[in-house]
């Protein structure tokens, strides 16, 4: 994303000809009476330079259109009128950042349009600068940005740092509030903001931070003098149309801002529609009522290929799927070793991927591959049911019941775990409960054996997946893992703590405590030939900065 606006790019000038100008002849001198000499041979000379001439002219003109005819078209950005976008949600569209609890993934991918904060990714988990240009850090807790100058909030005012200060001050005054966007909880590290001069802030934490950066894009800088919940209170390349906006709306319509600082807004106008059922958005789709919608499984998506031509828009979704296994049970086979890996080695995860219905990739571990601290060395446990059975022989209690909890929407995958399991030795039932809350609380109440889980991280850090995987669980304790998480919260030099976070996995490797199954790679139908690039991390919709998407 470049720093500075960007001009709507032009078609380079053509290349001119060479040009030959002749010059008229002198006239010709009065003649003068010379004595009688043998005639020169200067007429071969100058027929040999009209020769070379020519060909020099010749080979001039023959390369200028070899050139001509060789030279790459120049790529021309076009504009996109009206772009229509469709997900599958139940929740409000109205957009009111910080006071809208609502934190789904649509709800993010509006937001991106709107807000922006200090810092946001690109190509999907990278921080680029956004509203701060720079950054440095003068010590482990201390955060010094400089602010991008002439950044107009679509009121028109002028962005500074005293806007900067409002906007983190209230999220941390009031995270975990029950009328906050539940985003505000990024700011749990911020201890202070201090403005510096009106472009310029320091940002204090209450300890060594290693991803503040991660955690401020979705704390969005607001206009101090705007309505507190006003969608149109940001920055960002689009504001909402005025009346779009209603209650308990389905859809919502964005217009673009051309005081935008980033740059021309290629997309001119987006409707977003929620559909209450997928059944629903595939039909949508598949009937034409979307220039891109999603995400869809590989059977939603056979029955949109059925009626309509579309490019898939892919992105990883930054997460796992994976079992969490109860190591502190008295009584359950799952507290020998044996056991934890004859599981590992009776799971044909691409077979519980098929039964899934997704489009997904076997894991090794519980860091997905993009992120840091993924451990290359760590292998997925090949299939061997022979190996899972001579494992589980050196069990005296391998045939005790086990239990397998999984929530709704899922059956499928835990129905085909419980079969493979049952296959080589163990006694596994598989039991679904819809309320979620309710299945959290056996997840935390030590009684269950096995569940079946996913975990995406908001922060693109392999330390967040390993505290809310293998860290934090009343299932497995390790006086190890404790320290190595804590060397991981207070170490700031990456390089320091990727080494780290690689210790953390091979030591979940070793104890087992957790089976990684795969990471799902969402995909959504672009419909129309129009140019895209997926720069938002998975799991926020489908990853665009909707004002550089453009036609050709």
């Amino acid at each position: 994303m470049p720093d500075e606006p960007i001009s709507q790019p032009t078609p380079q000038s053509e290349p001119q000809p060479l040009e030959t100008t002749v010059m008229p002849a002198s006239t010709p001198a009065t003649p003068v009476a010379t004595p009688s000499a043998p005639p020169k041979r200067g007429g071969r000379t100058l027929g040999l330079l009209i020769v070379v001439l020519i060909v020099v002219i010749a080979a001039a003109a023959a390369a200028y259109y070899f050139v001509k005819a060789n030279k790459p078209a120049v790529s021309v950005k076009k504009d996109i009128p009206y772009l229509t976008y469709g997900f599958q949600d139940s929740s409000d569209m109205t957009p009111t950042y910080p006071v809208n609890p609502a934190n789904s993934a649509n709800a993010g991918q509006v937001n991106t349009q709107l807000f922006e904060g200090l810092v946001r990714y690109q190509d999907q988990i990278k921080v680029a600068p956004a509203l701060a240009t720079s950054w440095s850090n003068p010590n482990d807790t201390t955060w010094v940005f400089n602010l991008r100058q002439g950044v107009k909030f679509h009121s028109g005012r002028t962005m500074t740092a005293a806007d900067v200060k409002y906007s983190l001050d209230y999220a941390v005054a009031n995270q975990g509030a029950q009328n906050s966007s539940t985003l505000l909880a990024l700011a749990s590290s911020i201890d202070q903001v201090t403005v510096v001069n009106p472009y310029q802030v320091k940002i204090t934490t209450n300890g060594p931070d290693a991803v503040l950066l991660n955690q401020i894009t979705g704390l969005y800088i607001l206009d101090s003098k705007a309505k507190l919940g006003d969608p149109n209170a940001g920055t960002g390349p689009y504001t909402v149309k005025p009346g779009s906006v209603k209650p308990n709306a389905t859809t919502l319509d964005l217009v673009a801002f051309d005081n935008y600082w980033g740059g021309h807004v290629y997309t001119r106008a987006v409707h977003f529609q929620e559909d209450r059922t997928y059944d629903q958005l595939v039909a949508d789709t598949a009937n034409g009522k979307f220039d891109i919608a999603g995400d869809f499984t590989a059977q939603q998506l056979a029955t949109v290929k059925a009626k309509v031509n579309y490019q898939p828009i892919t992105i990883p979704d930054l997460g796992i799927s994976y079992l969490e296994l109860n190591l502190e049970k008295a009584g359950s086979p799952l507290a020998t070793l044996a056991a934890r890996q004859a599981m590992t080695s009776a799971l044909n995860i691409p077979a519980v991927i098929k039964a899934s219905g997704l489009n997904a990739t076997p894991v090794s571990q519980v860091i997905p591959q993009i992120l840091p601290g993924y451990d290359p060395s760590i292998n997925v446990t090949p299939y061997d049911p022979a190996k899972a059975k001579q494992l589980l022989a050196t069990v005296p209690n391998a045939a005790a019941p086990l239990s397998l909890y999984y929530g709704t929407g899922v059956d499928a995958q835990a129905a085909e775990v419980a079969k493979q399991l049952n296959a080589v030795g163990f006694n596994v039932k598989a039991t679904g409960i819809d309320n979620f809350d309710a299945f959290l609380g056996q997840v935390a109440s030590g009684q269950g054996d096995i569940f079946l889980l996913s975990y995406t991280t908001n922060t693109l850090d392999g330390l967040d997946m390993i505290n809310n995987t293998v860290g934090g669980t009343p299932n497995y304790t390790s006086a190890e893992l404790t320290t190595l998480t804590d060397q991981a919260s207070s170490t700031i030099d990456p390089a320091t703590r990727i080494a780290t976070l690689q210790k953390i996995e091979q030591l979940v490797a070793k104890d087992i405590p957790t089976i990684g199954l795969y990471d799902s790679v969402r995909t959504w139908t672009l419909t129309k030939p129009y140019v895209t690039n997926i720069n938002l991390p998975g799991g926020t919709d489908a990853g665009l900065y909707l004002y550089q998407v453009y036609q050709k």
